[in-house]
């Protein structure tokens, strides 16, 4: 996209986020955090973080694969799919990436880079054909974004793939410009029981905003030592109960929401929030963040070191 259309995009809503410094270079010491001279915005490196980092990178380079076996993944509700053109085009690309081997991959590459440039027509289409008022009427930008999010997914990750990666990088501009604009839309949790409806709605734009944010993050640590995602997250929320995210009806999710626990959760509050939390209440999103926190010995001590439950994920192997 051109400069003037990412503007154009950007200006679908009002941003009141965090600006972004320039980065410094790489001549860091040592310590888990540091924060710009001129910005409130932390920076995390260190080895510490590293395991955890790959780890969190595992999980969701696998999220293409979770939409294409269950039809939802920790980002995307399964009542979604079917509404959106743009999530069936991701679940079809995630089916193929999924099937993707040395004899395919040059034809599964080129279908995935169909579907992205579909989906970045689409915001050009909208941002041309009407004004500014009416793009955020006519085109619904959570599924974009969720779209863009498992192409990211897929494309990061990709393993000995340079030109994949750096389409993802490039079109990472896009994706921010996506969250810009729906940052103004987020709503905090209802001190009242929505609808199921409602309720996946903007729970559902919760958990892409914030995996948006630590994909980026793991993505840019593992390429250059550090990142800034820490800071961009610290206010987002999240309900991090699995047994809510995954309810297939109304009345399971309204008997899962009055029986609680809940666990709604902010990232800074993180470790307070889910003290009583079990293993089992955590889908992926939660499982990264807990990681994130706690690192990785402590969750297999969390699990009691149960084996099936740390190969279930991905902190053993099957073997």
């Amino acid at each position: 996209m051109s400069q003037d259309q990412d503007q154009a995009v950007l200006s679908l809503g009002p941003y009141s986020g965090p600006i972004e410094p320039t980065p410094f270079g790489r001549d860091f010491s040592t310590p888990e955090f540091f924060y710009f001279d001129n910005a409130n915005t932390a920076v995390t490196t260190g080895q510490i973080f590293q395991s955890r980092t790959e780890w969190a990178a595992s999980r969701f380079a696998i999220q293409p694969q979770i939409l294409a076996m269950t039809g939802q993944n920790c980002f995307i509700h399964h009542t979604q799919v079917s509404a959106s053109e743009v999530l069936q085009e991701a679940l079809a690309a995630s089916a193929l990436h999924c099937m993707r081997n040395t004899a395919n991959a040059s034809l599964v590459r080129g279908e995935i880079a169909k579907r992205v440039a579909r989906l970045i027509g689409s915001i050009r289409h909208a941002i041309t054909s009407a004004s500014e008022i009416a793009v955020g009427a006519e085109l619904d930008l959570l599924p974009v974004l969720q779209a863009f999010v498992v192409y990211q997914c897929i494309r990061f990750f990709a393993r000995d793939d340079f030109e994949e990666r750096m389409r993802a990088e490039r079109d990472e501009a896009i994706v921010q410009a996506l969250l810009s604009a729906l940052y103004p839309r987020l709503r905090s949790f209802s001190k009242t029981m929505d609808s199921w409806a409602s309720w996946i709605y903007y729970e559902s734009m919760r958990r892409t905003i914030l995996t948006a944010e630590i994909l980026s993050g793991t993505y840019t640590f593992l390429k250059q030592g550090w990142d800034q995602a820490e800071a961009r997250t610290l206010q987002l929320k999240f309900t991090a109960q699995v047994a809510l995210w995954e309810a297939k009806t109304a009345v399971e999710w309204q008997a899962m929401w009055e029986r609680g626990p809940r666990l709604q959760v902010t990232i800074r509050t993180f470790i307070p929030d889910t003290q009583d939390a079990l293993p089992e209440d955590m889908d992926d999103l939660g499982m990264v963040i807990w990681g994130f926190h706690h690192g990785l010995d402590e969750m297999e001590n969390w699990m009691g070191k149960r084996r099936p439950v740390m190969v279930r994920w991905g902190l053993r192997s099957e073997d």
